[in-house]
């Protein structure tokens, strides 16, 4: 199970989330983090430092879980991502998105709208905490 997060309340759910479902499967959790490159900062640097991050930030949550952590850089973070999972032959993508409501319709990122239209596996989407209620049912 692939998790993409960005360190946002709604990633946060995300990952709880696949932890959840890959506790009852028994499946491993790739933590995907995505960076888009500068030429103001060190890229290695800046990559050791944003795993740290990781490690720190989720460890507490994937303790008891097989996991691997995984920080990109790259310009497209749909490309990347879908690459990552073609690459790791992984089953199911969550995302955690910000949505926004425009005229009566729902809008989630870009990088979600494009995963989810062209994996070759489920994209879950978690957008509130609240959802997670409804998987430990």
């Amino acid at each position: 199970i692939m998790v993409c997060v960005d360190f946002s309340k709604s990633c946060e759910s995300a990952l709880e989330f696949a932890v959840k479902i890959a506790q009852k499967e028994s499946a491993k959790v790739f933590v995907f983090h995505m960076l888009i490159p500068s030429p103001y900062t060190e890229t290695q640097q800046v990559v050791s430092t944003r795993r740290r991050e990781l490690e720190e930030s989720y460890g507490p949550v994937l303790a008891s879980e097989e996991h691997e952590y995984s920080v990109c850089v790259g310009a497209s973070p749909h490309l990347e991502i879908l690459q990552y999972a073609r690459d790791n032959d992984v089953d199911l993508i969550a995302m955690g998105s910000h949505t926004k409501d425009k005229a009566d319709r729902w809008y989630v990122g870009s990088a979600v709208e494009h995963v989810s239209a062209r994996s070759i596996c489920p994209v879950v989407v978690v957008t509130k905490p609240s959802a997670l209620s409804k998987v430990e049912g």
